[in-house]
């Protein structure tokens, strides 16, 4: 059978309902101070709580004190002997110490006066041997001591270890004793590289390497060099010349480089511009101020001796150009026959007989001792030319040439050399 569920009644609305039960529950172990006491059993408000509202205070009922069991007759007992047994006792080390105060007779303590039963200690009145404690009786509470758990013992340090003794200073100079290594061949990157002995700058090989032949379907060119500004100059006219020849001349591309003003260095831009363009004709031009006329030179000789520094800040003085190489280099271009057209196309020219000690004698010598030296077929010369009508202007007396006029020679002589390699036989010579 199916047992039916009673409902439960439906609370009213109008019954006085109970007070809610806090959710903290009291502790009954824990004692309540006897300031918070009321005589009447209830808690006092303390003395800095705000004033409640008339009307909406509502009286806590008091709560129901714990009441601890009585101490049973042999905790009693064994309270009362241990207590005896302290006080019989003499504190150890009392008797072996002679600075400390030894304790008195019980002649002296009877002599002594006692304080009064009602006498007040600390300000407050001590409490009889029946009268309670905060609630508690006193024997309750003496028993209740006893069977309090102890509280564990603090764990026992841990012993100290000894301390290690200092090492010996280690002497440095002292060899060390290692396990024999075994016998590994040094890495590649720190294997020991031969010094390569320094070569000149300007290549001497024992045998003329074998040149590549001239690719088919590219046209023979020429290289034409001009030097870049130094001496506080502006402008160079030797680079402006460069740059207004045509692209080919007499059938041959033409080819420009512009060099550094400093010694090595120019001779090594020249010779990888040879390498590089195949020519077959190699022109230096260089600027030499104070000359009137274009100047095609006939011989370099092999020193050093510079006046100024170059713009590489060096400046050598009676340095041979190359070691164990000819005092002198002549021209293989032929030089009466290119300052010949160079007079027929209206330009002022002459061959010259001294090239200077400076970067231009430098870089005609080490041109041609590299076409020597490497057995390249190739011909070279040096051309000097004046000042710019544009770097006199404030340099008064001094004789120059339009660069338009300097570029229509060196054209003209280029067209000479190309045409005929034998020199043409006319006096060129000076007299001073």
């Amino acid at each position: 059978m199916l047992r039916r569920r009673r409902k439960s009644p439906k609370p009213d609305k109008h019954a006085p309902q109970a007070a809610p039960r806090s959710r903290r529950r009291a502790r009954p172990d824990t004692p309540v101070p006897v300031e918070l006491m009321l005589p009447d059993g209830s808690l006092a408000p303390p003395p800095d709580a705000p004033a409640g509202k008339p009307g909406r205070t509502r009286e806590r009922p008091p709560r129901p004190q714990p009441v601890p069991p009585p101490p049973s007759p042999q905790a009693q007992e064994g309270a009362t002997a241990l207590a005896q047994e302290a006080v019989q006792e003499p504190l150890p080390g009392a008797q072996d110490s002679d600075s400390r105060p030894q304790p008195a007779t019980a002649q002296e303590a009877e002599a002594r006066p006692q304080p009064a039963a009602a006498q007040e200690t600390h300000g407050r009145p001590q409490p009889a041997a029946g009268q309670e404690t905060h609630g508690r009786p006193q024997e309750a509470a003496s028993a209740q001591a006893e069977e309090r758990p102890r509280q564990p013992a603090a764990p026992p340090r841990r012993a100290r270890q000894p301390e290690r003794e200092p090492r010996p200073p280690r002497d440095r100079d002292a060899p060390r004793d290692r396990p024999p290594q075994r016998d590994r061949a040094p890495p590649r990157d720190r294997m020991p590289r031969e010094r390569e002995p320094q070569r000149p700058m300007v290549h001497e090989p024992e045998e003329p390497p074998v040149r590549a032949p001239r690719p088919r379907g590219r046209e023979p060119s020429l290289l034409v060099t001009g030097f870049e500004c130094f001496g506080g100059e502006r402008i160079n006219p030797s680079w402006e010349i460069c740059n207004r020849l045509p692209r080919t001349l007499a059938g041959y591309r033409v080819e420009t480089v512009r060099v550094p003003c400093e010694f090595r260095r120019a001779i090594e831009v020249v010779a990888e511009a040879i390498e590089r363009y195949q020519p077959v004709l190699v022109l230096c031009l260089g600027q030499a101020g104070g000359r009137t006329h274009v100047s095609v030179e006939r011989v370099a000789i092999n020193v050093d001796d510079a006046s100024i520094e170059d713009n590489g800040g060096w400046q050598p003085i009676d340095e041979p150009i190359a070691m164990n190489a000819p005092a002198a280099y002549f021209s293989t271009l032929p030089v009466k026959a290119m300052a010949a057209a160079m007079r027929e196309a209206r330009v002022p020219a002459e061959v010259s007989n001294t090239a200077g000690t400076y970067v231009c004698n430098h870089l005609m010598y080490g041109v041609l001792h590299y076409l020597a030296g490497t057995g390249n077929p190739a011909r070279a010369g040096f051309v000097h030319v004046p000042y710019a009508e544009e770097q006199v202007l404030d340099k008064p007396g001094k004789p120059s040439l339009a660069i338009a006029t300097m570029a229509r020679g060196v054209e003209a002589a280029v067209a000479a050399a190309l045409a005929q390699e034998q020199d043409i036989t006319i006096a060129a010579g000076k007299l001073d």
